[in-house]
């Protein structure tokens, strides 16, 4: 995202509530979770450890609300790939 940091911690937090009354649809959360997934594992946020802590938030609500086999598919593929990554 081209967003501040600021702005991206900002918009990770206004996530939470809506996740966890369920007012987010499918489509949405599925949407939601892959961009937590970019953005944690992006290497340009490595060293901002406020702005991984609120997408890891954000990622922890939203994925026991999708459908596990949209989880194996799009998150643990990525992160099963982490170590082979340069870190």
């Amino acid at each position: 995202m081209d967003w501040d940091d600021k702005m991206q911690k900002e918009c990770a937090y206004s996530f939470i509530k809506p996740l966890e009354l369920d007012l987010v649809n499918k489509r949405n959360k599925e949407k939601v979770l892959k961009a937590a997934v970019s953005i944690t594992t992006d290497d340009d946020n490595a060293e901002n450890d406020e702005l991984l802590d609120s997408w890891v938030t954000v990622l922890e609500t939203v994925v026991s609300l999708v459908e596990m086999k949209f989880v194996s598919e799009h998150v643990i593929k990525i992160i099963k790939d982490i170590p082979s990554l340069k870190h």
